[in-house]
């Protein structure tokens, strides 16, 4: 009797918590209204690859950047962009109107990321 009494009152204690289920996120998109740090990390890093590409083709003008630092910097500024896809695609899937959805996007996020940590380019 003592532990049916127990449980009772441990379910009273907890009925409130269930009260507030209507606030549950039902697909990614609704967390992401509620964020800007992604956005902006994303708006950032496309910057910062640009930036980078700039200087490059700037060095590589003045000189600065010859032989194989050529080949190089091809291959640098080609991983930096192919990152930038990655990091875009994640931030799109964080949007997705599903969370199934957005489970089929990371996982062609992911592939793309084994891609280029193997050497391959997308």
């Amino acid at each position: 009797m003592r532990k049916v009494l127990l449980l009772s009152m441990m379910a009273a204690l907890m009925l409130p918590a269930c009260s507030n289920l209507q606030s549950v996120p039902t697909s990614p998109g609704q967390i992401a209204d509620q964020t800007t740090f992604d956005e902006v990390g994303v708006i950032a890093l496309a910057k910062g690859v640009e930036i980078a590409a700039d200087l490059a083709k700037f060095a590589i003008q003045a000189g600065a950047i010859k032989g194989s630092g050529l080949d190089t910097a091809k291959t640098l500024t080609a991983q930096a962009r192919s990152l930038l896809k990655v990091a875009q695609t994640a931030y799109e899937a964080g949007n997705r109107g599903s969370f199934v959805q957005a489970a089929a996007d990371l996982n062609v996020t992911l592939a793309a990321i084994r891609t280029l940590a193997n050497g391959g380019s997308n």
